[in-house]
């Protein structure tokens, strides 16, 4: 069951986790379509408001480069830049890492620190032959006291009848992420050395360098390794139905009638492959695909039908309260909107 409160967010953050051992965590995914980054002013008003958040993850893609440029031209600078003014100087980056033209990149109130530990990165591309990296995930896990945290990045398979590709790739992140993270979960003593190092490796991560040779005897699953599991991203999941209808339905605000007919909520339903995964309540409209620098759907030639593309899942039955799900509609500069959910998350540090 999805538990929502509504909390007054103060105005300067107090960290008391030994007494009430609630995180406030910000997630947000963006496909930017390679678009220069807002203002950080921009960013704060309707990405990362300060001060309110003791974890914030950005999980972008067709992040700063397009996808072919990126391979070539993998660096995310100028997006670090702006995004690190606009979160501010309270925190610090754990982890940043990079899949051609996906980024993720987390930060932490800096009173946090001493209680993060078991830092680790990922990467598995499901592109052509599951080794480009234009489609894929990225997945960053980290302890919290003794709470464990997982946060994917995925840019899945695009295309209106692609369902069983992005179901496959679901999988397959999901899958591989656990081996990866289950082969090497020894704590990290000192994070702060992270964090002085994170401009060093920016966007440089092995993973056979990251984790340890090797598989589990026995194969543990991603929700049954992590206490948080957190899903963002592209997800590329459509509405069905004609444009014509699709159209018809928003200018109506027959919202559960969308809603009825997403191809993601109606998977969480039945297909075992998600089991396990929830989201919060999509009260707001489709957030791809829109022309530039407006509020109007895609009037181009091949008139894309609006969808939920763009998501935030997370963990069922996890000590999560879901606070906001929202799309950010007033940052217009990509066809897509870029979403963004507010949580608490009750954790144990000792």
């Amino acid at each position: 069951m999805i538990r929502r409160r509504m909390v007054i967010f103060p105005s300067c953050l107090v960290l008391m986790i030994p007494y009430s051992s609630e995180l406030m965590v910000r997630i947000v995914t963006w496909n930017q379509q390679a678009k220069d980054p807002p203002p950080p002013r921009t960013l704060v008003d309707h990405l990362v408001p300060r001060r309110r958040f003791h974890i914030i993850a950005l999980c972008t893609q067709e992040c700063e480069n397009t996808i072919s440029k990126s391979f070539f031209t993998p660096t995310k600078a100028k997006w670090e830049t702006a995004i690190s003014i606009a979160v501010g100087p309270d925190y610090d980056v754990i982890r940043s890492q990079a899949l051609q033209a996906s980024h993720s990149i987390i930060f932490v109130h800096r009173s946090l620190l001493p209680l993060i530990s078991n830092v680790k990165a990922t990467v598995v591309p499901t592109g052509f032959m599951d080794v480009l990296g234009n489609k894929g995930g990225i997945g960053i896990s980290f302890n919290v006291g003794i709470s464990s945290f997982c946060i994917i990045n995925a840019h899945l398979a695009a295309s209106q009848f692609a369902v069983q590709k992005r179901i496959d790739g679901y999988a397959r992140i999901s899958s591989i992420v656990a081996r990866r993270m289950s082969s090497n979960r020894g704590r990290i003593k000192n994070v702060i050395d992270i964090v002085k190092s994170h401009t060093r490796s920016r966007n440089q991560i092995s993973p056979a360098k990251d984790l340890a040779p090797g598989w589990p005897a026995k194969e543990e699953t991603l929700l049954s390794m992590f206490d948080f599991v957190f899903w963002a991203g592209d997800l590329n999941f459509r509405s069905n139905g004609t444009r014509a209808i699709i159209d018809s339905l928003l200018k109506a605000d027959a919202h559960q009638i969308l809603l009825n007919n997403d191809q993601l909520s109606l998977l969480i339903q039945v297909d075992p492959t998600f089991n396990g995964i929830e989201e919060g309540p999509l009260n707001f409209r489709p957030t791809y695909k829109f022309d530039k620098e407006s509020d109007q759907y895609d009037t181009s030639k091949k008139r894309r039908i609006p969808s939920w593309t763009d998501r935030i899942l997370f963990k069922k039955g996890s000590s999560v309260d879901v606070i906001t799900y929202s799309s950010a509609t007033e940052i217009r500069s990509s066809d897509h909107r870029p979403v963004c959910g507010s949580y608490c998350c009750k954790i144990k540090y000792k």
